[in-house]
């Protein structure tokens, strides 16, 4: 991924409003982002919202998490890149759509007797 397309990723997953799904939320970003395939911004979006659950489990920081993430010796990755993916993982995670989406999932998952409909107001 280009910095040009990494920094305009970013700035949309900043901006765009949180979704009760996440194919909802890729819906959105495939519409603002060029340059990169739907299916590229889904896996995308989905590590994030993987990555944000790991964090809301373990408890620490977005920093602290990308960095473990980083150094798994299933990754074949230089440092350079190693220090990309914290950068980068930082920077798309700690998003507001990222947050919110995963959390009103979460509810879902975790009360999927109890509620019919829900919104989240942000």
């Amino acid at each position: 991924m280009t910095d040009e397309i990494t920094k305009t990723l970013a700035e949309v997953l900043k901006t765009e409003h949180p979704t009760l799904w996440d194919s909802d939320l890729v819906g959105l970003v495939v519409k603002r982002v060029n340059g990169i395939e739907k299916d590229d911004i889904e896996n995308v979006i989905n590590s994030l919202l993987w990555i944000t659950a790991g964090r809301s489990i373990r408890e620490v920081p977005i920093f602290e998490l990308m960095k473990d993430i980083s150094q798994s010796p299933d990754l074949t990755l230089s440092d350079v890149e190693r220090e990309t993916l914290v950068s980068r993982g930082v920077q798309f995670a700690d998003t507001k759509s990222i947050g919110i989406t995963w959390k009103a999932l979460d509810v879902l998952i975790e009360h999927d007797k109890t509620f019919h409909d829900a919104r989240i107001n942000d």
